[in-house]
């Protein structure tokens, strides 16, 4: 308008102005594509430099985490802003609370954090470690038989006497030893890297109404619940599994178990040792879902929209559903039909608790902690 008013106000000498100013404007406009370039270029400077630094073989190695974080959160305060709201999940009231209030607030904040690049680090070494053996096996059944095996072999149970330091899953996967929990904690991420969920079978005996003596792991896959021993480190054989080879090769699914025990009594030791379980003990079962905090962070969820081709990985599974495609919730919850109800479904707190535990190690597990790291210490 205001050009407008000069115009009309003064004329022929108008003109060349009006042209004058449109010029500077062209001028301007190619500047500011310019600047934009040039930012956008940084942008994508800062985040691929943070995301190189994450890989398994570099983070903690010849990147170090601090300077990790601190490129992440430069990333963030001038490039990597909120996803649109539209885009945006809606929270759901019913997941959110499973999360214990501690992890939930530690991974809702805005910037990054140690726990949020360790995390997409395992993830990338999760998927990595199992890669191999899609191109084996030709069902998700016999996959997920050999992803549990891969799962006993990478940790070793620790032995009667030993003691036990809460490692996190990075710790866990490159000494190669921990409890059943680390074991099954490994089998989930495993699994997820497969686009398979997992859930901790808490049993309930028949006889006393109390828990169990032992768990299980359950792997959703095909609308079936397979079932793995830990502890034992053995799937629970399946009628096919004829008990012929040294190890199980075929899990049997918590339908199966539940219409024959004696698929369970194949693990006896003996009439005076038998397996602790009954299939009558898994007909009230509890599901706990093998998962963590920073799996529904919204700001690893900002991070997962970059990664792509040979980037690609799973590092966000929200427990809520997301418009029509159902969250982690609704997917072990419709998984259990018969056994457990939505309401029936918790978190398993262990890998939070674990990462927490973390930065509160006694002196002399901390000492314990960095013995079994010294086979590592040496040069890279």
């Amino acid at each position: 308008m205001f050009l407008g008013l000069i115009a009309n106000g003064c004329g022929k000498s108008a003109a060349p102005r009006a042209v004058s100013k449109g010029t500077g404007s062209a001028s301007a406009g190619r500047q500011n594509t310019g600047t934009t370039s040039a930012s956008s270029q940084r942008c994508q400077t800062l985040l691929s430099s943070a995301l190189e630094m994450l890989r398994p073989e570099k983070l903690g190695i010849s990147a170090e985490p601090k300077a990790a974080v601190d490129t992440l959160n430069n990333w963030v305060r001038d490039c990597g802003k909120t996803l649109p709201a539209d885009n945006a999940p809606v929270a759901d009231p019913a997941a959110d609370k499973l999360i214990p209030a501690a992890a939930r607030a530690a991974a809702g904040g805005e910037l990054y954090d140690r726990q949020d690049i360790e995390h997409v680090r395992n993830c990338w070494l999760f998927k990595a470690a199992r890669s191999g053996l899609a191109r084996q096996h030709d069902s998700a059944a016999s996959r997920t038989v050999a992803i549990f095996e891969l799962a006993c072999r990478i940790v070793a149970l620790t032995g009667k006497g030993e003691p036990t330091v809460p490692q996190n899953l990075y710790d866990i996967a490159v000494i190669g030893k921990g409890t059943a929990e680390d074991r099954a904690w490994v089998f989930g991420e495993l699994l997820r890297q497969a686009g398979i969920d997992a859930v901790i079978l808490r049993p309930t005996s028949a006889k006393s109404g109390a828990a169990a003596p032992r768990w299980l792991v359950g792997a959703l896959v095909d609308k079936q619940i397979y079932l793995f021993d830990p502890t034992l480190g053995w799937p629970i054989p399946s009628p096919e599994d004829k008990g012929t080879t040294a190890a199980v090769e075929s899990a049997a699914t918590l339908t199966q178990v539940l219409a024959d025990d004696k698929l369970l009594r194949k693990l006896d030791v003996s009439a005076d040792k038998p397996y602790p379980m009954h299939s009558a003990d898994l007909k009230s079962a509890k599901a706990e879902i093998i998962t963590s905090s920073r799996y529904s962070s919204p700001r690893i969820r900002r991070l997962e929209s970059f990664l792509s081709g040979d980037r690609s990985v799973t590092i966000y599974v929200p427990l809520g559903d997301i418009g029509s495609r159902p969250g982690l919730l609704s997917r072990v919850a419709n998984a259990g039909a018969g056994v457990w109800k939505k309401e029936d479904v918790a978190i398993w707190d262990y890998p939070d608790r674990q990462t927490a535990a973390i930065d509160h190690v006694e002196p002399k597990m901390e000492q314990y902690r960095n013995y079994l790291w010294l086979p590592f210490q040496g040069p890279v």
